[in-house]
């Protein structure tokens, strides 16, 4: 690659890492990849869920952070729990779409559960981001742990593999 191509990483370049949990708090994993990428130089913003009274956007350690205005609850049921998930990548998809996008060049990571976040990296790949889903767990094997045999499991079970 030529010195001036834009599409070229430097030092300096975006990353955005999109995590349905909440930062810094929420995924630990998370939090130490975002301060090692700000710490080696990067421009590091995170979108993630809100917690109590926390602003929507803030800069902490040198890492922009977008609280997405999505509730999150433990315990309200698997329905419930993919609705939630369903709003915060449709937010996200918004977020790195329309309201905030990451320039190109920039790398854009994905957290899962759920695997279909990557949707949200669309209009950044587009736009000539890299994109990194990165797999936690696998949504449809944690809907087998957590529910009940029957049709309702099965159809959800199927509805995530595809």
């Amino acid at each position: 690659m030529s010195h001036n191509d834009p599409g070229r990483e430097t030092a300096h370049s975006e990353l955005v890492m999109v995590v349905h949990a909440r930062y810094p708090t929420g995924e630990p994993r998370v939090e130490r990849e975002a301060r090692a990428a700000q710490a080696a130089g990067r421009n590091v913003r995170v979108i993630c869920l809100p917690h109590g009274d926390e602003p929507s956007t803030e800069q902490r350690d040198g890492i922009v952070i977008h609280r997405l205005p999505v509730a999150h609850r433990r315990g309200v049921g698997l329905v419930r729990a993919l609705i939630e998930y369903i709003n915060f990548t449709l937010r996200a998809t918004v977020a790195l779409a329309v309201q905030d996008p990451p320039t190109p060049g920039s790398i854009v990571q994905l957290h899962a559960p759920p695997e279909f976040i990557m949707l949200a990296g669309i209009a950044p790949r587009l736009r000539g981001c890299r994109i990194v889903l990165d797999i936690h767990d696998l949504s449809r094997h944690m809907v087998r742990a957590r529910m009940e045999p029957g049709r309702l499991r099965s159809a959800v079970s199927r509805f995530l593999a595809l």
